[in-house]
């Protein structure tokens, strides 16, 4: 682990085109030091992942679960689609994060981008007090966490240590992603799915979204220094935004990923990352970039090139 780095939290995704900005969060109270101080500290702890889907009765919210590590250099990928929630492995981060089941401050982050209806957890501002966040397992079990703050957390500033910090009881901070660095940060200890209040979703609030119209669902793997496609090759006509998933298996190797127009102009890159991990991006393929062949290869290892076709 790199001594001198330190989790950067949850990354900006770069609004669609369809977007009107990114989710405001000004109305919250702002995330002090003292909130953080009050939940202790803790040992994390350490376990497969084997968490399933994530619901939050209060909002209507059922999504997927996916993973991602966080590496030596403290980055936290972003969520590998507008629909899926993650949970982040601190494993090499003594101190750091929790594992559902097993301890500490389970870590959980997912997309909040307007207009309504696109991030699973655009609407996590309205999350009360009481409220319950469930974890469904492999196992078919159920754990519950009871919420006990919801605030407003200024990435740019701040210790984001501090933010996933083990906790003594095993605990679950939900944070949001979007194109700014205000998030919402919701916090809760676990709690007996026995002691669940009657819910009454709001009714402003749609269940978990589906893709936008217009996206697009592109998933790479990039092993044994290779590309494959392994969904999404062919873009039909009409989309305006890919949203990239990259499973990189290669263990230790170092992948850093970069997407061309047909003309050569760079659309977005990943930072450098090693695996195994998953990563995601976007870019846009609407107007004003043509139809036609977008390529992308690792600017680590040139040799590992690849493509997908976007109809005109």
């Amino acid at each position: 682990m790199n001594a001198t780095a330190t989790p950067t939290g949850l990354p900006a995704r770069v609004p669609p085109a369809t977007s009107t900005g990114p989710l405001s969060f000004s109305d919250g109270q702002a995330l002090l030091l003292s909130d953080l101080n009050i939940r202790g500290a803790g040992e994390p702890g350490r376990a497969p992942f084997t968490g399933v889907r994530l619901i939050i009765p209060h909002l209507g919210v059922d999504a997927p679960l996916a993973t991602a590590r966080v590496t030596d250099t403290g980055q936290m990928p972003p969520p590998p689609s507008l629909t899926e929630i993650v949970w982040y492995d601190f494993s090499i981060w003594p101190g750091l994060g929790g594992s559902p089941g097993s301890g500490g401050n389970v870590i959980l982050g997912g997309d909040a981008i307007v207009p309504s209806g696109t991030g699973v957890l655009t609407r996590l501002g309205l999350v009360s007090i009481g409220d319950y966040v469930k974890m469904t397992l492999t196992s078919d079990a159920t754990l519950c966490y009871r919420v006990e703050f919801n605030k407003v957390w200024d990435s740019a500033s701040g210790d984001f240590a501090q933010v996933v910090q083990a906790t003594p009881t095993e605990s679950v901070t939900l944070i949001t992603g979007a194109g700014t660095n205000t998030r919402a940060v919701v916090w809760g200890r676990r709690a007996d799915c026995s002691d669940e209040p009657p819910v009454t979703p709001i009714s402003s609030v749609p269940p978990t979204p589906v893709p936008p119209e217009g996206h697009y669902k592109l998933h790479i793997l990039a092993e044994n220094y290779q590309f494959t496609v392994l969904e999404g090759a062919t873009v039909p006509k009409g989309i305006h935004t890919v949203d990239v998933t990259l499973d990189l298996r290669d263990a230790g190797v170092e992948h850093s990923i970069a997407f061309f127009d047909p003309r050569g102009v760079a659309l977005s890159f990943t930072d450098p990352v090693k695996g195994p991990a998953t990563v995601g991006t976007v870019f846009g393929v609407g107007p004003p970039q043509p139809p036609g062949r977008y390529t992308f290869h690792c600017e680590v290892h040139p040799q590992m090139t690849g493509y997908i076709d976007v109809a005109s």
